[in-house]
């Protein structure tokens, strides 16, 4: 809660603080790719340290003081060179977060009956709450002042993994492997046809989307939205996330992961195509609020469906090549492209080609003969 929370206070507002500055959409497409390249580099590195290292918790802590200590001092920069460096410094440490967060949940619920979600509806609740006061703050000060809220929020989550957790309970034996042995791993999970259906969908949805991804928030400052309903609309989604999350371990029970996840990519399809035909903020608001459901179902049906066909010891491997890695490699080579037709043609465009991306991704999973 308190972490993805910290994340609200920056992530929604990263991007409009580089178009604050002046920043044309490739200078930001080309810091984002930038970035993009560390964090490619650095998080399988961080997943390695984690499943070696017999306190994850540590590693979490140093990171998380690293990276919002980078995001506030990139607050203090105003010409693209300083930008582009403390964003990529923040990339650095803050890629380590998720995946770590993400599989310490998994194991604190083995052997209890509680799923994924039960845990994981905390952060769209911090989230929710934190980006709503962030973009009032924000409109009354600066987008500086949310990026001192993220730095503390995160001094808060390490008080608390270093206080309230009980470290005597992990039993699991440090994994011990090389670097080299750890990436030669990789190309093994891909043999496996239900990870390489998801690659695939991945693929897909992520060249599709990552327009919108990096410059819908920009699309609503062009709308004429201030600080406040850019908050608004970063936290409508994660309002709904918090009781979907909740009901989603029941729904894929009831209906199996693979439906779950075709239902939030065909109500993707659905949402971007609303947008084209109404590009207004209130439209924008409107789809990012439906929206949380379709992120909801994504998000747990992602880590659910990883984890019920893969072994434990490989499935931290394979979250973090779906869910970073690829994404990752996306974001070098689309976002400046993106940024370019973005400055060239406007960001409606984009909501299109996330609405076909999507369309393709369902087709390719729909057609897939894997199920779980």
């Amino acid at each position: 809660m308190f972490m993805i929370g910290g994340m609200g206070a920056a992530v929604p507002f990263l991007n409009l603080y580089m178009a604050r500055q002046h920043l044309s959409g490739t200078q930001i497409g080309f810091t984002i790719a930038i970035g993009s390249i560390i964090g490619l580099f650095s998080a399988p590195y961080w997943v390695k340290l984690q499943s070696e290292d017999e306190n994850p918790i540590r590693m979490l802590s140093i990171t998380l003081l690293v990276s919002g200590v980078m995001t506030v001092i990139y607050g203090f920069q105003t010409a693209f060179i300083g930008i582009t460096i403390f964003y990529t410094l923040r990339t650095l440490f803050s890629s380590a977060h998720m995946t770590t967060a993400d599989m310490l949940a998994l194991r604190a619920l083995k052997g209890t009956q509680s799923g994924y979600g039960s845990i994981r509806f905390l952060g769209s609740l911090g989230w929710a709450v934190i980006v709503l006061f962030t973009g009032w703050l924000n409109e009354k000060t600066s987008i500086t002042h949310g990026f001192g809220l993220h730095l503390a929020m995160n001094l808060i989550s390490i008080f608390i993994l270093y206080h309230l957790i009980d470290k005597k309970n992990d039993d699991r034996p440090a994994q011990r492997t090389g670097i080299f042995t750890y990436f030669a791993g990789i190309p093994g999970l891909f043999r496996n046809p239900a990870i390489s259906v998801l690659a695939i969908l991945t693929v897909l949805t992520g060249i599709g989307n990552n327009g919108v991804i990096n410059y819908e928030i920009l699309y609503l400052d062009q709308l004429g939205a201030t600080e406040f309903f850019i908050g608004v609309a970063s936290m409508i989604s994660s309002l709904v996330e918090i009781p979907t999350m909740l009901l989603t371990d029941r729904i894929a029970k009831k209906t199996g992961i693979k439906k779950l996840i075709l239902s939030a990519l065909l109500l993707n399809v659905l949402l971007r195509g609303f947008v084209v035909l109404s590009p207004s903020v209130a439209g924008l608001i409107i789809a990012r609020g439906i929206g949380g459901i379709a992120y909801s179902f994504l998000t747990v049906g992602f880590v659910m469906y990883v984890n019920a066909v893969l072994p434990s010891e490989k499935s931290g491997t394979a979250l973090v090549i779906l869910t970073i890695t690829i994404p990752t490699l996306i974001n070098i080579i689309m976002t400046p492209i993106y940024g370019s037709l973005f400055d060239l043609v406007g960001a409606g465009s984009l909501y299109l080609i996330s609405l076909v991306g999507y369309a393709f991704g369902w087709i390719v999973f729909r057609r897939s003969p894997v199920t779980v």
